[in-house]
């Protein structure tokens, strides 16, 4: 997971300073910018997982309840997510789009020796880890999900869900705010706010979730949801 994080977090770093360096020349065209946001966004997620799957680790090393643990990631994470579009409108309001890409390089670059600062482990397999082993997992994985009756529909829901918003958050609203003349400040701030709600929600599982079943907090927000 360590390794993993820190290779994803350098392969995003050159994809943002790839339009650094188109925007510096003046050579932006549309399929580069589309093929540093694929390839930012195929990086982005291994390392996302391999910071997930460090979390029980460090939990365990630090004598923290694992439940209290993943609140404060969520909280944490959320939090990033309500400063984030923020911050990058009125960075690019005063630095331009250059600059607010050099800043996300610098956090790239940050999170990569804060995951570096990590002790690496020692892994043994009970087999040699080879490219058809890795497929044959991720197929085990793949049949697990499908037949478990509680994964199984979430993930489907899951998918059917991101479908559906993710078009809304980079296309549609963007393109409102745009056609409506507003800043990209204001943009920022209708994208960050949005994830007021789950920092709300990460503290009130980190303060009561220890304390109450995991399966009837399941229940009941998702029926809020």
């Amino acid at each position: 997971g360590r390794r993993t994080a820190i290779v994803a977090d350098a392969l995003s770093l050159v994809t943002v300073l790839a339009l650094v360096v188109a925007l510096v020349v003046g050579f932006v065209p549309l399929w580069l910018i589309v093929v540093t946001q694929v390839l930012g966004v195929l990086f982005d997620g291994p390392g996302m997982v391999a910071r997930d799957a460090l979390l029980p680790r460090v939990a365990r090393e630090d004598d923290v309840p694992l439940v209290r643990a993943t609140s404060l990631q969520e909280t944490l994470q959320n939090t990033a997510q309500f400063v984030g579009p923020l911050a990058a409108g009125l960075l690019i309001a005063a630095v331009a789009e250059q600059g607010t890409l050099l800043v996300a390089a610098v956090m790239f670059a940050t999170a990569m020796a804060l995951i570096a600062g990590l002790e690496p482990q020692r892994l043994q397999h009970d087999q040699p880890l080879t490219a058809a082993k890795a497929l044959a997992d991720i197929r085990e994985g793949f049949r697990f999900i499908v037949a478990e009756p509680l994964l199984g529909p979430l993930t489907l829901l899951l998918v059917a869900w991101v479908a559906v918003y993710i078009p809304l958050s980079t296309l549609i609203f963007p393109a409102w705010f745009n056609f409506a003349r507003e800043s990209a400040g204001a943009l920022g701030l209708f994208l960050g706010v949005q994830a007021l709600g789950g920092v709300l929600g990460g503290l009130a599982f980190a303060t009561v979730g220890p304390k109450v079943s995991n399966f009837w907090w399941f229940v009941s927000t998702e029926v809020v949801a």
